[in-house]
């Protein structure tokens, strides 16, 4: 019995996700997914504000509250970690 409503289902999902999408649903699924997008961004700005008095810059990108740059480098030589990493790995 479970046999069989396994093979009914994975026949229904098959016929799912093989199935063409029409203009229509397609624009439907476009619309859904502008709609999340910009609830989402609604969101993150709303968290950015609300944290913008607590946190660096660094902080909120690092939250994904703020632009995605890469931090910046260190004020340290790289010659400097260079010797520090053979020193601690020797």
């Amino acid at each position: 019995m479970l046999a069989r409503f396994h093979e009914v289902l994975t026949t229904v999902q098959d016929f799912i996700a093989a199935a063409p999408l029409d203009a229509d649903e397609l624009a439907d699924m476009q619309a859904v997914r502008e709609k999340g997008a910009a609830s989402v961004n609604a969101w993150l700005t709303a968290r950015r504000s609300k944290f913008a008095g607590n946190f660096t810059e660094e902080t909120l990108n690092l939250l994904a509250l703020g632009e995605a740059v890469p931090p910046p480098l260190p004020d340290v030589l790289l010659s400097l970690l260079a010797r520090f990493q053979r020193a601690v790995c020797a």
